[in-house]
């Protein structure tokens, strides 16, 4: 076969680049912040911080060059704090016919089994299944969250996903995008009361787990979604890829391994079917 195809449990501060942070473009810092003004301490104590955060961060391939894998391109971007499943391949037509022509990233369905690796029936696997991303999003809701107060029902679980689920409009690069409602967006786990520290203040807020759902993905949707009905995003992982790739294949982070034949005859068939392969 000409054509490589793997997949990755893509860790947290890992970029989807080849570059690392330049030094001339990281910012300086006075030595000591003591002197400066409250607020501007805290700014300044804020930003270095996040620049540290950033100077750790790896690039993706630095990963896969040391794990012995040929370095092709990957589909299905993910930002540097989400982890989970990626694929990798030089296989063009499947690439493009995963791939979303906004570009990347965002969840996918009702959970399945584990694939057995081998190629179904048109009719049990339509198409647009394997434009799905399925995501796990750890969220808090602040205090002052209406429905993040004192006591939690279904109704106000129903208004909040509800709330969720609506398009998202935002530009970016000087274009306007407006999602595609989310195609699926559930509570996953039990809702729990756990505290948080914004700005050094410790508070108490409704935390839980959503299975987000999705056929497309652009830029940041779903922490744009959060962002929205103002909810902190604790953690995103993506689960399962194209339909029939699950992270539990690769259960550590950093795990990769080569797709089955049977993956890739089914990957290449909906990629035909979809007119992506001639």
């Amino acid at each position: 076969d000409p054509f490589t195809y793997y997949v990755m449990h893509k860790p947290l501060n890992v970029e989807c680049t080849t570059r690392r942070p330049a030094a001339a473009a990281c910012e300086t810092f006075p030595e000591k912040s003591s002197s400066l003004p409250r607020r501007s301490r805290k700014r300044t104590e804020a930003a270095r911080e996040k620049q540290a955060l950033l100077q750790q961060r790896v690039p993706i391939y630095d990963l896969i060059i040391q794990s012995g894998y040929p370095r092709v391109g990957l589909v299905g971007r993910l930002d540097a704090m989400t982890s989970g499943i990626m694929l990798f391949t030089n296989d063009n037509p499947v690439a493009t016919f995963l791939r979303d022509p906004a570009e990347q990233d965002e969840a996918a369905p009702e959970e399945r089994e584990m694939g057995t690796g081998e190629a179904l029936p048109d009719k049990a696997r339509p198409l647009e299944a394997f434009k799905e991303k399925i995501y796990v999003l750890t969220v808090l809701a602040p205090p002052h969250r209406a429905w993040g107060s004192a006591t939690w029902n279904h109704e106000l679980e129903a208004a909040l996903l509800k709330e969720m689920s609506a398009p998202v409009i935002f530009s970016l690069k000087g274009l306007r995008y407006e999602t595609d409602p989310a195609c699926l967006l559930v509570r996953k786990g039990p809702y729990r009361l756990e505290r948080y520290a914004p700005g050094g203040k410790s508070e108490l807020g409704w935390c839980l787990d959503l299975q987000v759902t999705l056929r497309e993905g652009k830029n940041q949707q779903i922490r744009r979604i959060a962002k929205r009905s103002k909810l902190i995003v604790v953690g995103l992982h993506r689960e399962t890829f194209a339909h029939i790739l699950h992270v539990g294949s690769v259960p550590k982070p950093g795990d990769m391994r080569h797709l089955t034949p049977g993956e890739v005859v089914t990957l290449r068939a909906a990629a035909q079917a979809g007119g992506a392969v001639r």
